[in-house]
């Protein structure tokens, strides 16, 4: 009798379990295109609220998803950008950084949605 109820059990669990499953969600391998972009300074002005920085706005081509965007170069890059980042990586008006943008096929996975490559290195 005792084997015949872990049976049952064993039986209610499994079948709950089968129609208690929400639909999956994507996974698996994501696919991504690529979207080569170049990214153009537009304005370098002193931080008015702190003097030892500097706002470096900066403009994008392309389809990447900063392209809609007023951004600046510390918001895309991570970087701070003081006197010493100015000076040692020759920030002015007019200088193009390019990369490449690896954005993801809608429904091939759950992954990134973009994640931006970039053809420079910028010294910290």
């Amino acid at each position: 009798m005792r084997s015949h109820f872990f049976y049952i059990l064993l039986l209610i669990i499994s079948t709950n379990g089968l129609f208690s499953c929400t639909s999956p969600s994507p996974s698996g391998p994501c696919d991504y295109t690529e979207e080569k972009f170049n990214m153009r300074i537009i304005d370098v002005k002193q931080d008015p609220d702190d003097e030892s920085n500097f706002i470096v706005a900066v403009d994008f081509d392309g389809n990447v998803s900063y392209a809609d965007q007023s951004l600046t170069l510390d918001e895309v890059r991570d970087v701070q950008t003081n006197m010493d980042f100015i000076i040692n990586n020759n920030i002015k008006v007019g200088n193009v950084y390019s990369g490449t943008a690896h954005i993801k096929v809608k429904g091939s996975g759950d992954c990134v949605e973009e994640i931006i490559d970039w053809n420079q290195k910028l010294r910290k």
